[in-house]
């Protein structure tokens, strides 16, 4: 009897001592992370959620920006072929998912 409950006691020792790894490697990297940001702080640098927005930067809301213009001339390279050619790109003026989802349903269903 008294083997079965030292045995125990071990395994759960091996856990604890797992558990403590895990928390010091955790309380590791949030140090590390902290103290690169004091340097950071430090030198001055702008934090990126300080950033001006890209729609204020690219001239207003109609106009899609620099970065999504290049998205969207990759994702049509990729998927239609080099020799493709991007014609106009406008945003949409509104978006309504409820009319979008309704007309999936009703097109998936059977007409009698």
């Amino acid at each position: 009897m008294a083997m079965i409950a030292s045995s125990s006691f071990l395994s759960s020792l091996q856990h604890l001592i797992g558990f403590g790894i895990v928390l010091a490697a955790l309380l590791a990297l949030w140090l590390i992370t902290a103290g690169m940001g004091k340097i950071f702080q430090s030198m001055g640098l702008e934090a990126a959620g300080e950033a001006t927005p890209p729609a204020a930067r690219n001239g207003g809301a109609d106009e899609p920006g620099d970065e999504e213009v290049a998205a969207i001339a990759a994702c049509v390279a990729a998927l239609i072929g080099p020799r493709s050619r991007i014609v106009s790109i406008r945003r949409q003026r509104k978006t309504d998912w409820n009319r979008e989802g309704r007309r999936e349903i009703f097109s998936s269903r059977n007409i009698r």
